[in-house]
């Protein structure tokens, strides 16, 4: 059908037709649907020839690009006003012009290398009469300049910026930080599945989380010819992500044969030590055995010259570094500073180790001999490239592309638990990308790309399977402090796991110039089949109550999510993206630019669940759901006006929206956790009609020799029903809301920039990007409130007050609508928005024949941001006073994803006989503080233990209040005049109310980097670096610096000592050391030497 289509437009061509606007309706519909977020090289080359004497348009000169180094040409001719464009001409160079017309001497321009996304305007090109010779000139593009699209919405970074700026693993995603709107790769104020990733024009996204593959890298830095990271790019060939858009190039081989062979290394003698400084006193932690080392090599070169390049990469990094669980020795400046720290005593934590390990439980001793403290690991990532670029003819150029990626993780435990609950996380990825980029005329061109990825990540356990084992420990110090903790062991929740994901991307770009307007139409396609097999939550959880109750193997507590027959094994949903969208780009008027386009998305997830009679019949909602989202409509305009025509002075307006792509990992859970395959089961001594003889015997030798037979399974449904405890078994159901929609980004930008010299502009912009809809899970289970806490605010509580007596936490069996059903988790969207406003200052300067340096300040604000993680099935909401209403309460709150100010100074200074530095200085102020209520006490009632995080958020007593208990008017006013000033400020402004999440804001944190390179040059093209990385410099020139201050020990309470059922309140132990600060140094400086040979 494509082809179709091009013989259709070369016939159009041929016969000089007009193209109607129904034929190109029509030849995009029938275009092979592609990918949202593909698009080509973007470039155009333009110019204009005119007779030199008589100053009149040349109609029909012949202009040709030639890539010198690949042979790669192409021709054009001009039009009625002697002008011609040359669009999407694959990266790289040095290109050559050559323009000639009868009867004049031809001209010929060289010494120019193109990068994506550059608009080159050789000008206007005079062409004398006369003999038919060539005339050569170099006119060389000066990017700094004239690029002015980027100007305040992206960073680009070249080949030689990138292999300058210091980069801990050699990560190419490493220099989106040097972005003003970023945090890492996160767009400020978005959530990390906003992020959109592409390599060479197609996706680079993990959809089952939303972010990148793990390991030190995706691709060897060594392959990627260009970066850039776009915050407010309108083009509506980028299509889906709200958050920031991190696009990577590959290099391509060339008529030459070159190559590099490198290595890095960096270790203990290169490397310094932890440092923490607190209230106790302060210490330096023991020196590890720490190694790093990273080594590859490139190739590329011609099979045929002219016609047929490749080139390959290869990369491995390995690190083996200390891997700290529950360490006494680096938690603190003292043993008890670092018991409170870990939030246990060290008797405590050796008392329940040898308890474990004893014969009543044989929990596996790990090879260390040891199960908490520190031990060395040793992670390694190994990726290969590979590229073939073939010009079948001078109209059609074919690439293909092949790269594979592992990665190996053993620092994966569960959260809080023993070394021994340790497992790994392993990945194996390959990626396909075939394109062909056809030149059906002077004027037009189309760029098809098909893709394919397999992303796989089998998550192993180390030891035998078992179920999770958690004890409650209170602890308390001489100084009248307490903490209460859960200690775990056993298995992950969800290991083993096997995630599989197979990803089948079309992408077709079509433009064509007609006049001064330049249009893109296209359309793309993308197939997500999930492949997965998840053990979440089966395997089963024993709960105790302090380690008298362990010591006696007496759990309180059992739950597992059992699989009823044969349940169990793989599934596998899909999602189908597909959108349609249309641009032009033209000058509107003398000097301003406009470009406007309105693309359109669609989602669909085909594959229902199984459907749950059950659940409808109680709760009213269907979970065997196809959603279908049509309403990704998306309009967008971006205005660049060049004051005076001088390009000195620019100003930029642009705004549009954006639609953010779907996380798949809930789709999985849906299918598993429908409430039909599999029902959650728990047993309570402190439910009505269980003892401690009805829960199951806790085996643990017996587990670990053999879980599969062991395990309490249906055999334990049908006891506890024969014993009328269990009529209905309750499940646990995931469940997608059929009215689900993709979230949705408005971005708006305005900017100015002004021009000093050649060397040296300075801009400001502002930014503002409001997002609704974004992702998360409620519980639909969840009665509404049984009663408020009058002394706490009016807190609305989801248990009825007779079962808080006696207790010191509300549970949630008792909150439920139905009791055939524990959490019904509803995947939806948020009907609050997600803000985010920043102004940003910048100042940029080219130093020298190949330096330059970039200077950003931003001063930012977002809210109302929500916590899910875009991977893991739980809730995380912040409770104050109600549950149900908690986002009317978060959109004035800030978020996790603030950005309050960042300052990055980057550059390379220019090379001076062999040597060239390149340094990075990034200050923030972005992390941000919370205060809780330890012990981890759910108060209210909506806390299902293991699938939901929900935080109960403390509320502030007033001191100066007389109803305020005396022992709470002593403890906040103890906290206040006890804290650091912004822990105390920030308990003062929540004085008589909810402690506000994300509310403290923590202090400025530093780092500066530094490279160091000498490069020696042997015979012809033969080139020796010598290569010194330095990072956190200020920590090389004294180890106490190159630290940040932290606020901690932000649990205001302690714990819940009980409830007052004739006052109507719950009882807290105050925590009056609350609000400390402390120093730390936990990333020592580092010292990577590097040899890296070239030719």
């Amino acid at each position: 059908m494509y082809f179709c289509g091009i013989i259709f437009f070369q016939s159009l061509n041929s016969t000089n037709m007009d193209i109607k606007p129904l034929q190109l309706l029509v030849f995009i519909f029938f275009l092979p649907l592609t990918i949202i977020y593909s698009q080509g090289s973007d470039n155009q080359v333009s110019g204009t020839v005119i007779d030199a004497t008589e100053n009149y348009s040349l109609i029909g000169a012949t202009v040709m690009a030639t890539n010198q180094s690949t042979g790669f040409s192409v021709g054009v001719i001009t039009d009625n006003n002697g002008r011609f464009l040359f669009q999407d001409l694959p990266l790289g160079g040095p290109y050559s012009f050559r323009i000639s017309y009868l009867g004049y001497t031809s001209l010929e321009i060289s010494g120019n290398i193109l990068s994506q996304g550059d608009y080159l305007n050789l000008g206007i090109i005079n062409l004398e009469s006369g003999a038919e010779a060539i005339e050569e000139i170099v006119v060389t593009y000066d990017a700094f300049r004239s690029d002015r699209r980027r100007l305040g919405t992206a960073r680009q970074i070249d080949e030689r910026t990138i292999n300058r700026i210091p980069s801990p693993t050699r990560n190419y995603n490493d220099l989106a930080q040097l972005s003003p709107l970023t945090r890492g790769t996160i767009g400020a104020g978005g959530r990390r599945n906003m992020t959109n990733y592409t390599l060479d024009g197609v996706s680079n996204r993990r959809n089952v989380f939303g972010d990148m593959v793990g390991g030190a890298f995706p691709v060897s830095m060594e392959a990627i010819r260009e970066f850039e990271v776009a915050s407010n790019n309108y083009d509506v060939t980028n299509g889906k992500g709200g958050g920031a858009s991190v696009r990577a190039v590959t290099k391509s081989g060339t008529n030459n044969f070159e190559g590099s062979v490198f290595g890095y290394y960096s270790g203990n003698s290169l490397t310094g030590v932890q440092f923490l400084r607190d209230p106790s006193g302060e210490r330096f932690s023991d020196s590890d055995d720490f190694t790093v080392s990273q080594m590859g090599f490139s190739l590329g070169g011609p099979i045929i010259k002219d016609k047929l390049h490749f080139f390959v990469t290869a990369d491995y990094y390995q690190i083996r570094a200390p891997w700290s669980v529950e360490d006494f020795d680096r938690a603190g400046a003292t043993l008890t500073q670092a018991e409170q720290n870990i939030g246990i005593t060290r008797n405590a934590m050796d008392e329940i180790a040898e308890i474990l390990e004893g014969p009543g439980f044989g929990i596996p001793v790990p090879p260390s001999g040891k199960q908490y403290g520190t031990l060395n690991t040793t992670r390694n990532t190994s990726s290969i490239l590979a590229k073939l670029d073939y010009q079948l003819n001078d109209r059609n150029l074919v690439t293909f592309r092949y790269n594979y990626h592992t990665f190996h993780n053993p620092n994966k435990r569960k959260s809080g638990g023993l070394l021994s609950t340790q497992y790994e996380e392993n990945s194996f990825d390959h990626a396909f990308l075939l394109s062909l980029r056809t030149i059906l005329s002077p004027t037009m061109t189309n760029d098809l790309r098909i893709s394919f990825s397999d992303v796989h990540r089998p998550n192993e356990l180390i030891y035998p399977r078992a179920p999770v084992g958690r004890v409650r420990v209170n602890s308390e110090w001489e100084d009248g402090t307490s903490r209460s903790r859960w200690i775990y062991w056993g298995n992950q929740y969800w290991i083993p796991e096997i995630i599989t994901e197979q990803n089948y991307t079309l992408t077709n770009n079509f433009r064509f110039q007609s006049g001064n307007i330049r249009y893109t139409f296209g359309a793309d396609f993308l197939l997500n089949q999930i492949n997965d097999n998840l053990t979440h939550f089966q395997q089963g959880e024993f709960f105790y109550d302090g380690i008298d109750a362990l010591r006696e193997n007496r759990p309180y507590r059992y739950e597992r999510k059992t699989p009823i027959g044969n349940a169990g094994g793989y599934v596998r949903p899909r999602v189908i993206e597909t959108g349609l969208y249309g641009q032009m780009q033209t000058t509107l008027f003398e000097h301003l630019d406009v470009v406007a386009g309105l693309r359109w998305d669609a989602t669909f997830i085909p594959v229902k669940p199984t459907f749950n009679q059950t659940l409808f019949d109680e709760l009213g909602v269907r979970n065997d759901v196809a959603p279908l989202d049509l309403s990704g409509f998306q309009p967008r305009l971006n205005l660049i006006w060049d004051v005076g025509g001088r390009g000195n002075d620019i100003i930029k307006l642009g705004g549009g929206r954006f639609v953010n792509q779907f996380t798949t990992q809930p789709l999985t859970m849906s299918h598993i956790d429908n409430g039909v395959d599999f029902v959650f089961v728990i047993a309570d001594i402190n439910m009505p009609g269980f003892s401690q003889g009805d829960l199951p015997k806790a085996d643990w030798p017996g587990f670990f020799e053999d879980f599969d037979n062991n395990i309490p399974g249906e055999d334990y449904l049908n006891e506890l029903a024969e014993k009328g405890l269990l009529e209905v078994p309750a499940s646990f159901v995931i469940l997608i809301d059929e009215n689900l929609k993709s979230p949705k980004t408005w971005k708006f930008n305005a900017n100015y920039h002004h021009y000093f010299n050649d060397r040296v502009y300075a801009g400001i912009g502002l930014y503002y990007n409001r997002t609704v809809g974004n992702y998360y899970y409620r519980n639909i289970n969840l009665n509404d409130p049984q009663f408020t806490l009058d002394s706490e605010g009016n807190r609305e509580m989801y248990v009825p007050p007779s079962t808080l007596e006696g207790s010191n936490e509300a549970n949630f069996d008792f909150a439920r609508k139905s009791d055939k059903f524990t959490q019904v988790m509803q995947f939806t969207n948020t009907d609050w928005p997600n803000t985010f406003v920043a102004l940003v200052a910048e100042l940029n300067m080219k130093l020298g024949r190949d330096g330059n340096i970039m200077m950003s300040y931003t001063r930012g604000a977002s809210k109302g941001g929500i916590l899910y993680n875009s991977g893991n099935s739980r809730e995380f909401h912040y409770v104050g006073r109600s549950y149900q209403n908690w986002g009317q309460a978060m959109r004035n709150y800030y978020d996790d994803d603030d950005l309050r100010h960042k300052v990055v100074v980057a550059g390379i200074l220019p090379t001076f006989k062999g040597f060239s530095v390149g340094m990075t200085f990034i200050g923030m102020q972005a992390n941000r503080f919370s205060a809780g209520i330890g012990g981890s006490r759910d108060i209210v009632g909506v806390n299902v233990r293991t699938p939901s995080d929900n935080r109960i958020l403390p509320y502030i007593f007033d001191p100066n209040d007389p109803s305020t208990p005396e022992y709470l008017r002593d403890g906040i006013n103890a906290i206040l005049q006890n804290a650091e000033p912004e822990f105390a400020d920030y308990i003062r402004e929540n004085i008589g109310t909810f402690a506000e999440p994300f509310g403290g804001l923590q202090p400025w944190r530093f780092e500066t980097n530094i490279s160091l390179a000498k490069t020696f040059n042997i015979i012809g093209k033969n080139r020796l670096e010598l290569r010194a990385d330095i990072f956190n410099v200020l920590n090389l020139l004294n180890r106490e610096w190159g630290g940040f201050d932290e606020i901690y020990n932000t649990n205001i309470y302690s714990n819940v000592t009980g409830f007052d059922a004739e006052e109507g309140r719950w009882e807290y132990a105050v925590n009056t050391n609350a609000g400390q600060k402390r120093y730390r140094v936990t990333n020592p400086y580092q010292v990577h030497l590097g040899l890296r040979y070239s030719f």
